[in-house]
């Protein structure tokens, strides 16, 4: 059987393309989920000091009860959110234990 003169080269210069590819491309879906993820911080973050001005307003305005409702919601779904998210991540995590091999 004859082998072609480099194949072997040829063969391994492929397989670090094709290595250095997928490493660009998790690269830049690692990059785009953080850009995403700090966009819904901002956005978050902006309506719960919104809503809790508003809450402040119309505290100031006489209007307690209102105001008791919006910031009390508001306050309810941001633990609510941060809890959410660290179960998540708990699960996340278990899962990925769980599928890596064992040392």
């Amino acid at each position: 059987m004859r082998s072609s003169l480099g194949a072997a080269e040829r063969i391994l210069k492929m397989a670090e393309a094709q290595s250095t590819h997928r490493m660009t491309l998790e690269k830049s879906v690692v990059d785009s989920d953080n850009r995403r993820s700090e966009r819904g911080q901002l956005c978050a973050f902006t309506i719960a000091v919104l809503a809790f001005g508003i809450a402040g307003w119309l505290g100031s305005q006489g209007k307690e009860l209102a105001a008791g409702i919006i910031g009390g919601g508001d306050l309810i779904a941001l633990v609510s959110v941060f809890i959410y998210g660290r179960r998540q991540k708990g699960k996340e995590r278990a899962e990925a234990r769980q599928q890596s091999p064992s040392t």
